[in-house]
């Protein structure tokens, strides 16, 4: 690890050969602590103006969806299924994988 004589003369070298005017004028600031060491980005909430009742409104209005006559034609048959009992436990669905598997 260097030592804080050595680091203090780099960092006089980097100001005195720098010409980039933004960089010095932040180290300045920074020197004379007008802005924080650690800069923290700003909360989405602050950054974001409230939403107004109709734009709320609009952002979670429920769509409509179509499905596909044949994608309805197979979840109409599965509420039958389910509704004749024609359905399996997991405990059978288990029994049959283990009987594939084997």
């Amino acid at each position: 690890m260097e030592n804080l004589e050595s680091i203090k003369n780099k960092l006089i070298l980097a100001i005195q050969t720098s010409a980039d005017r933004n960089l010095l004028f932040k180290i300045w600031d920074l020197m004379n602590n007008e802005i924080p060491a650690v800069n923290e980005l700003p909360s989405f909430y602050e950054t974001e103006k409230p939403m107004t009742d109709a734009e709320v409104d609009e952002y979670f209005k429920e769509e409509k969806v179509e499905l596909h006559p044949v994608y309805m034609k197979m979840i109409t048959r599965g509420l039958e299924d389910i509704q004749q009992g024609r359905v399996y436990t997991e405990e059978e669905i288990d029994k049959m994988d283990e009987e594939w598997l084997n």
